[in-house]
């Protein structure tokens, strides 16, 4: 349904990619398609900033997900920043 809602909603010059899916070391790490946004209009876009970064520090990430470590976020991490760099360049 991702896909759907861009590609009726985004802008004629939103340009996107999709990352291959996480290899996980075992099963007890999930992913999911939630993403954090700040609306164009926003009248709060550098507190909605901090919100994001407090929320999505390695520590609260690892916190969210009781199973995984602060190694697991950093190997995703990892992995996400060469995936956003093998589309981006």
């Amino acid at each position: 349904w991702s896909r759907q809602q861009l590609m009726q909603n985004a802008p004629k010059n939103f340009h996107w990619g999709v990352l291959p899916p996480l290899k996980a070391k075992t099963q007890n790490i999930g992913t999911s398609t939630q993403t954090f946004s700040i609306p164009k209009a926003s009248q709060r876009k550098k507190e909605a900033m901090a919100f994001i970064e407090f929320m999505t520090s390695k520590e609260n990430m690892a916190l969210i997900a009781a199973d995984t470590t602060v190694a697991d976020v950093d190997y995703h991490t990892k992995a996400f920043r060469e995936g956003v760099q093998a589309l981006f360049g």
